[in-house]
């Protein structure tokens, strides 16, 4: 109800940290804002505006859900999925060569869809019809004249929103 207000994240921010506490979750840190941890069940939890994520011992779930639900309406829990706009494919993987060995779960980052978007934003405000292949996306020393920034370019009114979304992917995806 509070969608309008300058500060509505602001508020969610600050009753959501009070609903986990009231969980007796404790607020981590200042360089990692809205992850709490919940020492008596050994859980972790992060919140993004709407996207809660929950990571612990599994039998612990469902209690710590319903009494996070007595503080606060929120929508019934899913597998990990889509979070953060970053698909999370679940696996199992058998060690090379240990075939005997039991297969370990895995997780893979997945964000094709998002760079898909990405690329179509770009296609969209440049007009461009294909890209071409390049063997690296830096220019050569001296490829930029200064001359060069003293007009605005032809998609300077959509190079943020492009540049912004292949950043995220570069902090989410973590290609490293």
């Amino acid at each position: 109800a509070l969608y309008g207000h300058p500060d509505s994240g602001g508020h969610w921010e600050r009753h959501f940290a009070d609903c986990v506490q009231k969980c007796g979750g404790v607020e981590l840190s200042n360089e990692h804002p809205s992850c709490f941890w919940v020492e008596s069940q050994k859980l972790l939890v992060s919140v993004y505006v709407d996207d809660i994520l929950l990571a612990g011992p599994t039998h612990q779930h469902a209690a710590f859900w319903a009494k996070l639900r007595s503080h606060v309406d929120i929508e019934d829990p899913t597998d990990l999925g889509r979070f953060l706009g970053r698909q999370h494919d679940a696996f199992q993987v058998t060690p090379d060569g240990e075939s005997a060995c039991a297969p370990i779960k895995a997780l893979a980052f997945n964000m094709d869809d998002f760079v898909k978007s990405t690329v179509e934003k770009y296609m969209q405000c440049s007009g461009a019809k294909s890209l071409k292949r390049v063997p690296t996306p830096f220019l050569g020393e001296g490829s930029i004249l200064a001359s060069d920034q003293e007009e605005g370019g032809e998609l300077r009114a959509d190079a943020c929103g492009v540049l912004m979304k292949a950043l995220w992917v570069g902090r989410i995806a973590r290609p490293d």
